[in-house]
């Protein structure tokens, strides 16, 4: 982190870090790409370098992505639910 970026408490995470802390897929990621600014979400990590890796602000990311992965895992424990009470079933024959 730079020493500006420092003072005024901004944190630049990886890619992968940012994958890792939201537990989703790059491709998730990438559908949400309409809803992300360069400069405000995410920027290079050599900005004179267009093939850089990203760097991503954490923070702003989990205004944009919160709701999005709080709902798919919602979404994914619905169907284990009901999946495990499917096969339960079952079993009960």
């Amino acid at each position: 982190m730079s020493d500006a970026n420092q003072k005024a408490g901004i944190a630049w995470f990886t890619t992968a870090e940012l994958l890792d802390y939201f537990q989703i897929s790059r491709q998730m990621l990438w559908s949400n790409r309409n809803r992300l600014y360069r400069g405000i979400h995410f920027r290079r990590a050599n900005p004179f370098n267009p093939w850089s890796s990203l760097l991503w602000r954490l923070e702003l990311m989990e205004e944009v992505l919160g709701q999005r992965v709080a709902a798919f895992q919602r979404k994914v424990m619905d169907n284990v639910i009901h999946e495990s009470s499917s096969w339960s079933d079952g079993l009960n024959r």
